[in-house]
This record gives C-alpha cells, structure tokens and sequence, in this order.
C-alpha cells in the first residue's frame, strides 16, 4: 500500500492516506526511530482516509506505516513516513515593564529548543511584527511603542535551527498607559544616583502604585505593587537598570546606574 502522509502537531499527527474501497479495515503501525517498539491498532476500512495519533512526545521523530487488510488478505507495509513533531509552544505569557512606549514580553523556558519568534501588532491593524530570539532569553522587550495604545503579542517556539515553529500561544492584549519619560522629569526622583545598589524613591503628589525594575535588555529584575513611603530597594549586580513608576494610570520611567 502507498500514500501515507502526515500532519504532525506538538503532541498528535494526523496521518493521511489513499483509500480503498475494497479495504476491510487498515492497520496502523508506528514507533520513535530511536526505539524498537512498534505501536499498532486499526481502524475501519473502505472510504476512510485517515486517523489521528495523540500521546506523542514533542519535539520527537518518528516512524509510521500502513496496510489495508482486505477479504483476500492483506497488503504490503506502506513505505515508512518520518515525521518530527513540533515542540511545545510557549506558556505563561506575561506582559510587565509596561511605559508609555515600551513593554517586556516574559514567557517559561521550553527546554532544547532554538529560540522563540515574538509576534505583535496594534490592536485593529493587519500588520504584524516579528521578532526572533535565541534560547535560552525568555524575555524580550520593545521600546518602540505608541502611548495609550492598545497592542496584541503572541509567541511561538523556535524548535531547531530549521526554523520549524510550534503553535501560537496564547495571545496577550495590553494598552500602554500615557507616559511620561525623561531625566528632566522631576516628579518621581531616585536617590541616589548612581547608587552602591541601595535606593529610594519619592514621589511629588499622589502615591505610587507600582513599581517595575529591568535591566538594558529588558529582563524584568523586580516588581513591586503598592510599596511603602520611604522603602528602600536593592539591585545586587553592578550596570544600567531601567526604573519605572506607575502613579495615578501614569507611567514614569528613570535609568539609574549602580557602580
């Protein structure tokens, strides 16, 4: 028998065949190449033209034939289709970091893969962006966005270097708050800086709600909701780190440098 195809997802294949009427039933077979043992089981014959395998493992090559057992006997094996399924895709999409123009993607790690491919795009627009990072990052951020802007991201698994992508996950919708940016901004002030890693932060008027820390490629290095006046904060490694503020759906932002 021949034509054997396939359609592999993450954890499934979707085998496709050419059927024969006169078929009583077709028996499947299969296994990882690696592995010596082979999986079987069959399915109704005549028009069906095709069966889906669930339970494999992600990211995995393996091997399947087919034969169709008719009332005189049964066919040759089918020449064995190979197939790698897709790796996992990315879970635990987080957006955080989040200024007037600029936010940090965060996602979990899916082990031995090559990279991850960030998609994005405004809210009602059809064009999509895309950027590619290599593993092991699992954050990226962007500094090219539009205050009070609501954006859609979604990511994808780079499985190898043949640049095979698992399924999307799900997708992230934020809106960017409007901003205010700049050392000239003496609203929120941090002292001092630069800083041994200790430091504080004051704020000229209402209270601050939130605070975000990351360093220059966007990795989130700590978050803090409602701190307390006059709390201090540490930063254990030595560099540039990005500070931002939320304050009444306001969102400043200030570098400070630790020596």
């Amino acid at each position: 028998m021949t034509g054997l195809s396939t359609i592999a997802g993450s954890k499934s294949v979707k085998l496709k065949w050419t059927p024969d009427p006169t078929a009583v039933a077709y028996i499947i077979r299969g296994k990882e190449v690696s592995q010596s043992n082979l999986v079987s089981y069959s399915v109704p014959g005549g028009n069906n033209s095709n069966s889906v395998v669930s339970g494999l493992d992600p990211n995995t090559t393996y091997g399947w034939q087919i034969q169709k057992v008719c009332n005189t006997g049964n066919s040759a094996w089918s020449a064995p289709d190979t197939f790698t399924t897709l790796c996992l895709a990315p879970v635990n999409l987080q957006i955080t970091n989040l200024s007037g123009n600029s936010a940090t993607a965060n996602w979990a790690s899916v082990p031995g893969v090559a990279g991850y491919r960030i998609f994005g795009n405004t809210t009602g627009t059809a064009q999509v962006l895309s950027y590619d990072v290599a593993a092991p990052a699992t954050s990226l951020m962007n500094n090219n966005l539009s205050p009070s802007t609501t954006y859609q991201w979604a990511i994808q698994t780079i499985c190898d270097l043949d640049f095979r992508l698992s399924p999307l996950s799900k997708i992230d919708t934020f809106t960017t708050p409007v901003s205010k940016v700049g050392i000239e901004d003496d609203e929120i002030l941090v002292t001092p800086n630069p800083s041994n890693g200790r430091f504080s932060l004051q704020s000229k008027g209402s209270e601050i709600e939130k605070i975000w820390i990351s360093d220059m490629l966007g990795k989130l290095i700590l978050e803090i909701n409602d701190p307390l006046e006059g709390e201090s904060f540490f930063i254990h490694e030595k560099g540039m780190y990005i500070i931002s503020v939320k304050r009444e759906e306001t969102v400043y932002t200030k570098p400070i440098m630790v020596n």
